[in-house]
């Protein structure tokens, strides 16, 4: 009688358990998000772990764990493994009809586009048999894996922004590139780069958001932006390009918040897109009619010419947003430590700096490169024409070269490391 009791009582208990097994999934959701979509490198955001149990049936122990790329860190969590990548594993005890939310900060330490990953979520038994979620349900969970971009960091760039007004000339216009704090123009909401001293703060309260004042001012002629992300593979090389894709990034946010940027070329391919630039490259568009013309050219325009990206004319949050992306790819790293990789970066940003020259005498042109070698000066005067001025923004970890130099129509403006 009492081995039928027992045996009854296993039964039960493998029964119970069966049916846990198969019913602790049911009604469960599970969501991490970041609190924003991008943020620049050095700040936060948030990421909340949200985990929902819509039933009454308890989860006494629910282990979650994903994955998040080195450019991310969580500072000061717990249940944290560290190797090539991030690893966070978190135990919830969640009962019938009820919501746990938890939150923590992310930091932002690399430019670069980044997602959680890798999700597994796990749950004891009765008789504490490790069992992992429905492969379907975890297949949906991570599909919607979330996805933040890290932009490059904000840097000064105003003495930049003044060798580039010293070169234009002086004429008033609606653009507006170097503005005059004693002529009130309009109010408009605040953009990234804008200074604190610029923030209308009865305009703030009054619409519930940021509102910065702008001035009419002088403006230059054309103005182009140039970015040689050509390296080495060293990693001063590398430090150094990280510097100055900070800098070109901070000028084009500047200047296109004014409306003062005409174009930004950049010698490296826009990720994922060189097909589209392919299939627009080399058409005749004397077939085509006016219209059709236009829209192929514009494509042209966005899209990758060779092996120099091109933004004809960017204005707007969108075409900034295009820039933001393009500047968090990897520009081609690793594969331009070759030599030859290198050599074509370097004919592509020569090709686009003579033909820019040739199609506009009254252009201004800034290069930020990290090539502080001669060879970069040579090839800004080999593609020298009338009247075109340029600017070389290069780096400088030493006082005695921090210099400016003006040599006939080339100002050289070394920027320091430590910014």
């Amino acid at each position: 009688m009492l081995a039928v009791f027992i045996l009854l009582a296993l039964a039960g208990v493998l029964l119970l358990d069966f049916l846990y097994a198969r019913s602790w999934p049911g009604a469960l959701s599970l969501s991490v998000d970041f609190s924003k979509d991008h943020i620049y490198e050095g700040e936060s955001c948030e990421l909340k772990e949200s985990v929902e149990n819509r039933k009454k049936l308890p989860v006494n122990m629910l282990e979650i764990g994903f994955r998040l790329p080195p450019g991310l860190r969580l500072p000061g969590a717990e249940n944290t493994a560290l190797s090539d990548y991030l690893y966070k594993r978190d135990v919830f005890a969640i009962a019938g009809m009820e919501r746990i939310v938890r939150r923590y900060r992310v930091e932002g330490i690399r430019r670069g586009h980044y997602r959680a990953d890798q999700f597994a979520v796990s749950a004891p038994s009765l008789l504490l048999r490790s069992i992992r979620l429905d492969e379907e349900l975890e297949r949906m969970v991570n599909s919607r894996s979330p996805e933040v971009y890290v932009y490059a960091r904000r840097v000064p760039v105003g003495r930049v922004l003044q060798r580039i007004e010293a070169l234009s000339g002086s004429k008033l216009s609606q653009r507006r590139l170097y503005e005059d704090p004693f002529a009130f123009s309009s109010i408009r909401e605040y953009a990234a780069g804008d200074p604190m001293r610029a923030v209308n703060w009865k305009a703030t309260a009054r619409m519930g958001s940021l509102m910065v004042n702008t001035f009419t001012s002088v403006m230059s002629s054309k103005t182009g932006i140039y970015l040689d992300v050509t390296s080495d593979g060293s990693f001063e090389d590398l430090k150094n390009r990280e510097l100055m894709i900070a800098v070109a990034a901070s000028l084009v946010r500047h200047l296109m918040g004014l409306n003062g940027c005409d174009f930004f070329r950049i010698n490296a391919p826009r990720t994922g897109e060189s097909d589209i630039s392919q299939k627009v490259k080399g058409q005749n568009l004397s077939d085509k009619t006016a219209d059709e013309a236009d829209s192929v050219k514009q494509t042209a325009a966005d899209g990758t010419n060779g092996s120099v990206t091109e933004f004809t004319s960017p204005h707007g949050s969108s075409d900034l947003t295009k820039i933001e992306h393009l500047l968090c790819s990897d520009l081609g790293m690793p594969q331009d430590v070759r030599r030859a990789m290198r050599s074509e970066k370097r004919e592509a940003l020569k090709k686009a700096l003579l033909e820019d020259g040739r199609e506009d005498p009254e252009l201004v042109r800034v290069i930020v490169s990290a090539d502080t070698s001669e060879r970069m000066r040579e090839i800004i005067k080999e593609t020298a024409a009338p009247g075109v001025k340029s600017i070389l923004v290069t780096v400088s970890d030493r006082a005695e070269t921090a210099r400016e130099m003006t040599q006939g129509n080339l100002s050289v403006l070394p920027y320091r490391i430590r910014v």
